[in-house]
């Protein structure tokens, strides 16, 4: 839907204007929250945090009904403009840069120091790893018979 009522008109630092079709459109796109869906979708594939502004393209055509009241005389003929780029440079530049590189996760083996004994879980107690490493001694706490 928002393919064939809207495109984008322009990109100025971090905000993405996007020109919908009408007052209606660009009210619905707002409203449901489409403006950040699309911000979190160019943060997730390009890496970039744009604000998304949503405004009525100038250069849609009213719809049958609506505009201004018919003349008796024709409208002088506007001469042609060149269609707009469907996509400006600033985007086109953002894609071929890719998306931003992720910082990798941390490894969890990191601070592990490879001369470190392995301890098999199976044949050493608590009381045992202790008393090794630490010197530990148990306290016998039955009272006497």
């Amino acid at each position: 839907m928002l393919s064939q009522n809207a495109q984008v008109t322009g990109v100025d630092g971090s905000t993405l204007t996007i020109a919908l079709v009408n007052a209606g459109a660009r009210d619905s796109f707002v409203n449901s929250g489409s403006d950040r869906i699309v911000a979190q979708a160019l943060a997730d594939v390009l890496g970039v945090d744009w604000r998304i502004e949503a405004i009525v393209d100038p250069s849609a055509q009213p719809g049958p009904g609506g505009g201004e009241p018919s003349r008796s005389t024709p409208a002088q003929p506007t001469p042609p403009s060149p269609p707009p780029s469907a996509v400006p440079e600033s985007v086109r530049e953002a894609l071929r840069a890719g998306p931003a590189p992720r910082q990798a996760a941390e490894d969890p083996d990191a601070g592990v120091d490879p001369d470190d004994p392995i301890l098999d879980g199976s044949s050493a107690d608590a009381e045992a790893l202790l008393a090794e490493h630490l010197g530990a001694q148990v306290i016998d706490d039955t009272p006497p018979s």
